[in-house]
């Protein structure tokens, strides 16, 4: 997704463009601009549709800065109700986070950093459940 004047736009065929609710464009992102998100209750909205509609196998991925978790220790990075990437704190260690349905899987200890720039992802493979 690309920030141009505060709208998110997605540059690939699906055009799942988003719109943004209190996040404040930064012109120094990892590649071109980012968002500042507050922690509290700044989202960027995508519409569903029938390319977010997550079935079968799956990759999650963003470059993140994060400063802390956020509201409530969650550190949401995508929220779509029952689907769920989050970065989190596990026994005092950092760990990226997928949900799907109300079960949760995290990654080794340790994966992110904070006040960094960074490239996470996470993989569902339904087979492998």
């Amino acid at each position: 997704m690309r920030f141009n004047s505060g709208a998110g736009e997605d540059s690939s065929s699906y055009k799942n463009n988003g719109t943004v609710n209190g996040a404040i464009q930064n012109t120094s992102g990892r590649f071109g601009s980012a968002m500042d998100f507050d922690g509290v209750n700044d989202i960027i909205n995508i519409s569903s549709s029938d390319s977010t509609n997550l079935t079968g196998d799956y990759t999650y991925e963003a470059w993140i800065y994060p400063l802390g978790l956020g509201e409530n220790s969650a550190g949401r990075i995508f929220d779509k109700g029952v689907y769920l990437f989050s970065i989190g704190s596990t026994l005092s260690q950092r760990v990226i986070r997928i949900s799907q349905g109300g079960t949760t899987y995290e990654s080794s200890l340790g994966v992110y950093s904070f006040n960094v720039w960074q490239h996470i992802a996470a993989v569902y493979n339904q087979s492998a459940t």
